[in-house]
């Protein structure tokens, strides 16, 4: 994949980006496959021709709705899919229904920015933390090199990614890997990240009347709703608790160390809406504070 980027124009870049990680700048096309059956009913073509700003734009017709657009996007889908080899007919149907999209090919895309722009890792992996995606980082990466990456920062009505993490199958692994380390209690619902003077970093979930939590699949009810939204709010209300500090009066902290995020989470906020949190290097102590999350119901 680096090979692949450093050959792209600047503007290609962030096309490039999107779709191999499977997504689009549109969102969901909204095609069934029996559209995509239909548009690619006749003869692929022989050789490659598309571009990536050709593809780009189709996706921008495809996405139309309103009277009409049924038309319109069965017109566009044939042409697009005429002009497409096999192999390419293949990668386009599976990346117009959704079926290219993984997490994990993020991950594998920042590494290959950094393998194709000479940029350490952990520089494209902060830059695209602050800047909600991977896209204009890459571009920035690749046309400017480390100093284009320096414009982004964690700012107030801007998206920040999760952090990746790594897994340990015990206490024991993760304090042998670690050495001291902080410990959190894992709560099983939707991310939050709210904005006013402070980026905080969270969860949203829904607690039973004892406090215990009720199911991920109970809490994401309350998400993406267009319907009853004020009834579900009534039935189902939603409790939100903060692990990080990311940023408090204009100053970004992602890059601080823990224990100065940890405290400016602490002054801003009351200790019933912080998540628990120990720093040990002792397994028992660390063993209790697991068994402990788990008897209230989280990992």
């Amino acid at each position: 994949m680096a090979g692949c980027l450093r050959r792209l124009t600047p503007d290609e870049i962030p096309i490039a980006i999107v779709f191999l990680t499977g997504e689009t700048h549109q969102g969901k096309l909204g095609l069934a496959y029996a559209e995509l059956h239909y548009g690619a009913s006749d003869t692929p073509a022989p050789q490659p021709s598309l571009t990536l700003k050709e593809v780009d734009a189709a996706f921008a017709e495809l996405a139309t709705s309103g009277k009409g657009a049924s038309a319109v996007r069965a017109e566009r889908l044939a042409a697009l899919f005429s002009r497409a080899t096999t192999d390419e007919r293949d990668f386009l149907a599976r990346l117009i229904v959704g079926e290219l999209r993984q997490g994990a090919l993020k991950g594998l895309m920042l590494e290959a920015v950094s393998a194709a722009a000479e940029i350490p890792v952990a520089e494209v992996r902060r830059a695209a933390m602050s800047a909600g995606g991977i896209a204009e980082v890459a571009r920035a990466a690749l046309a400017e090199g480390v100093r284009g990456l320096a414009r982004f920062s964690i700012r107030l009505m801007q998206p920040v990614l999760p952090m990746l993490a790594q897994s340990a199958d015990s206490v024991d692994e993760a304090l042998e890997r670690l050495g001291t380390a902080a410990f959190e209690w894992k709560l099983d619902g939707a991310r939050a990240a709210p904005r006013n003077a402070l980026i905080l970093d969270g969860e949203a979930i829904a607690l039973k009347p004892d406090g215990s939590p009720r199911s991920f699949q109970v809490t994401m009810r309350r998400f993406g709703r267009k319907l009853e939204v004020e009834a579900m709010r009534r039935e189902l209300p939603l409790s939100v608790f903060f692990f990080d500090c990311l940023l408090r009066d204009d100053e970004a902290l992602a890059d601080r160390p823990p224990e100065e995020r940890i405290h400016a989470l602490k002054v801003s906020l009351p200790a019933t809406a912080i998540i628990p949190r120990i720093v040990t290097a002792d397994g028992a102590e660390a063993a209790r504070f697991f068994d402990d999350a788990l008897r209230h119901g989280h990992e």
